[in-house]
């Protein structure tokens, strides 16, 4: 054992650092360069992008009717405008209005149009809103039928989110791929 006398002689004396940087990480991993590094990163990636799909839902059927969702979701905003349109063109009755429902507003929509001035406005905007209702349903069915179509058509591909005893599966098999493939010996 070294005293402290010995200690503070190595201190203050030139530092040698000769060679220590030499295996930047371990002497069991590889260093990849070129091509397989390329590849390793690329599986790596993958085995990333496999845990954001299974945990988040993705599926490539749903992948292929976003289009159709995005239209769905344009037009339940279009009908959402028209909700809302209605309430401003029933005045004070639309002030005390509340709730959601499309029924509920254009019954009262009748009744107010039965004695206000602006009947015909009022009757345009609940006209206005069954259409952007009426709409929103077809484009939303129209999603749904596309994004069914394909799950059947590619009934082959795993159906996101996975059951849980798949996903453990999966997830333990890409863990020891990557880590034997990284950590393999020479």
């Amino acid at each position: 054992m070294a005293t402290d006398t010995q200690i503070d002689d190595q201190v203050d004396g030139p530092v040698l650092a000769e060679g220590v940087d030499e295996e930047p990480v371990e002497s069991n991993r590889r260093v990849f360069v070129g091509r397989t590094y390329l590849m390793i990163a690329a599986l790596s990636a993958l085995y990333a992008l496999f845990h954001v799909a299974a945990l988040n839902g993705w599926s490539i059927s749903g992948i292929i009717a976003t289009p159709a969702s995005f239209q769905a979701q344009s037009a339940n905003s279009t009908a959402d405008q028209a909700f809302a349109d209605l309430l401003t063109t029933l005045g004070p009755a639309g002030e005390t209005f509340e709730g959601t429902n499309t029924r509920r507003l254009q019954a009262l929509a009748e009744e107010v149009a039965a004695t206000a001035s602006n009947a015909t406005e009022i009757n345009a905007s609940a006209a206005a809103l069954t259409a952007a209702k009426d709409a929103a349903a077809t484009a939303q069915q129209e999603a749904r039928a596309l994004k069914r179509s394909w799950s059947e058509t590619l009934w082959f591909l795993p159906q996101f989110p996975l059951e849980t005893w798949n996903f453990r599966l999966i997830h333990i098999a890409g863990a020891l791929f990557l880590g034997f493939v990284l950590y393999s010996a020479r």
